[in-house]
């Protein structure tokens, strides 16, 4: 059986380059440019970090040593397994990091087809009691509590790793 912190032998494969040192993983489907500033700042609170940003067609030129890469699904579940932090405006970036135990920042993003999408992230986040980590202006930020997450949470984890692949 698979468990929640490693994610399983599926996903144990070669590091991208700048993956050795640790990073600050960056997942946005929509500009974040109302959120550069806010983003540096947490990109600063890892100073030792690289910075991966995930490949949507997003532009990144403000963002603090970033290095835009282009993952397979199975890499994404691992980069986010393996990072420090994730910043993300994604509900399955959320979820992920949820699952993962990660270090996490959701940011808000402009739906432009169904703005109803926004539910879903807030209700996850305060499924388990993350609601500060939607992070729309100077939030203020308490530690995670991962305590209540464990295999049971998630039953359908050993079933779905292998479709990921």
């Amino acid at each position: 059986m698979q468990t929640i912190e490693s994610g399983g032998k599926y996903l144990e494969e070669e590091p991208h380059e700048g993956e050795e040192f640790g990073y600050v993983l960056l997942y946005f489907l929509d500009s974040f440019a109302d959120n550069q500033k806010r983003i540096n700042n947490i990109i600063s609170q890892y100073p030792n970090s690289n910075v991966l940003v995930i490949n949507t067609g997003i532009k990144v030129e403000k963002i603090l040593k970033a290095q835009v890469i282009n993952p397979s699904p199975l890499e994404f579940v691992r980069l986010i397994i393996n990072s420090q932090a994730i910043l993300t405006d994604s509900f399955h970036g959320t979820a992920f990091s949820i699952l993962f135990k990660k270090e996490f920042y959701t940011f808000p993003r402009n739906y432009k087809i169904y703005s109803g999408q926004k539910d879903r992230l807030t209700s996850i986040l305060g499924m388990f009691s993350c609601s500060d980590r939607y992070i729309e202006k100077d939030s203020k930020i308490s530690p995670i509590d991962y305590s209540c997450i464990d295999e049971t949470t998630f039953p359908s984890l050993p079933l779905s790793v292998p479709v990921i692949r």
